[in-house]
């Protein structure tokens, strides 16, 4: 994922942010409706379901290195120790280290 360049600019400008609810409805309007009542408007909405990876399809050499965050691998991509695999297109993304 490649950011606008002025994504960074306007998050440390304060012209855009995150709000931390549960919407309790989508107005006709496209508005939400919060579970306190407020009504705001959004350009995005991201749904976190709590997704866990799973790693039960992989050789038992390599979940033997599997850590609480998941797998180290050298650009993503390579895992050291173990041949003959490699990963592309991983699930990780430096975008959300944004705070």
């Amino acid at each position: 994922i490649i950011s606008h360049p002025d994504f960074f600019p306007m998050i440390h400008e304060k012209k855009i942010g995150a709000v931390h609810s549960t919407i309790q409805r989508v107005l006709p309007t496209g508005q939400l409706q919060l579970h306190d009542d407020s009504i705001i408007e959004a350009d995005e909405l991201v749904f976190a379901t709590g997704f866990k990876r799973n790693f039960e399809f992989l050789p038992a050499c390599l979940l033997e290195k599997v850590e609480s965050d998941g797998i180290y691998a050298y650009r993503n991509m390579i895992v050291p120790g173990v041949p003959n695999i490699a990963f592309l297109n991983s699930n990780v993304t430096t975008f959300s280290n944004i705070t």
